[in-house]
């Protein structure tokens, strides 16, 4: 019980840190998407992308100019790299310099553009999931053979606790949530939020490499294998696998993260847990 007030007790001092740096007549900051996308003249920028607000160019422009259901306007003494236009018209000067080439896909078909930019989004979002995937497997798979020696006395914790592991990592995780909520009204908290979110992202992935051992072992155990430094891989690739499946992965990605930083808390502040087994 008196890990659970120590935790209480440090997320509220985290909010109150972030409320005294807090100005008490700060006003809410309201942001307005321009109309348009324009490049001045004698203005030089490296790449231009919007969705549905016209591009006018009348600087200079040195690698891509991007619109999606939106129009691009290439006005005289404009110089640009490359030009592409998914659902919408491209209008160039005879003055305006393109180095590379034009492209307009699909002009003026809404659908064109929806099937377009829902086909590019599903394919920077795989690589983006298997970038994640390969760096999360890495990560539990280095630190498991790292913490293999001193995790036997975590894993059994785990097991027995992890309802109460699982209720820290949710009162931790709402310190880095307030303070990002709060920092989009208030600018001023953007650089604790950062730091915070930063050692909030630290925690997590600290205490996923002594829950990835945990379900190594329990694989192993239900395999009557012995136990070996091969819990962190059998750990790693059954969370991977875990995780990925439809719907149901994400509420076990979430659950399995809200575990890790309470179990990460807990081996900080609780001393004995990472004592290496006796021989």
């Amino acid at each position: 019980m008196r890990r659970w007030l120590r935790a209480a007790a440090f997320a509220v001092f985290l909010i109150a840190v972030a409320v005294a740096s807090t100005p008490a007549a700060a006003a809410a900051v309201t942001s307005k998407h321009p109309s348009s996308v324009i490049v001045p003249v004698g203005e030089n920028v490296d790449t231009v992308f919007t969705v549905g607000h016209p591009v006018w160019i009348r600087g200079v422009v040195s690698n891509s100019v991007i619109a999606v259901g939106s129009d691009i306007h290439l006005l005289p003494g404009s110089v640009t790299s490359f030009v592409l236009s998914i659902g919408g018209p491209v209008y160039q000067s005879p003055r305006a310099r393109v180095t590379e080439g034009v492209f307009a896909i699909g002009e003026g078909n809404r659908l064109v553009t929806t099937l377009t930019l829902a086909s590019l989004l599903s394919i920077g979002g795989y690589f983006l999931r298997t970038t994640l995937a390969a760096a999360l497997f890495f990560i539990l798979l280095a630190g498991g053979n790292l913490v293999y020696a001193r995790d036997e006395h975590i894993s059994a914790w785990i097991g027995r606790k992890y309802l109460r592991l699982l209720g820290t990592g949710v009162m931790i995780s709402m310190v880095p949530a307030i303070l990002m909520a709060a920092s989009f009204g208030t600018p001023l908290i953007w650089v604790p939020t950062i730091a915070v979110g930063f050692l909030y992202t630290l925690l997590g992935l600290g205490g996923l490499v002594f829950v990835s051992n945990k379900i190594g072992r329990t694989v192993l155990s239900a395999m009557q294998q012995p136990t070996r430094r091969i819990v962190a891989l059998y750990g790693s690739l059954a969370i991977l696998f875990v995780t990925n499946v439809p719907l149901v992965g994400v509420l076990v990605t979430v659950a399995l993260w809200l575990l890790g930083v309470g179990t990460m808390w807990t081996v900080i502040f609780r001393r004995g847990l990472t004592k290496p087994p006796e021989a």
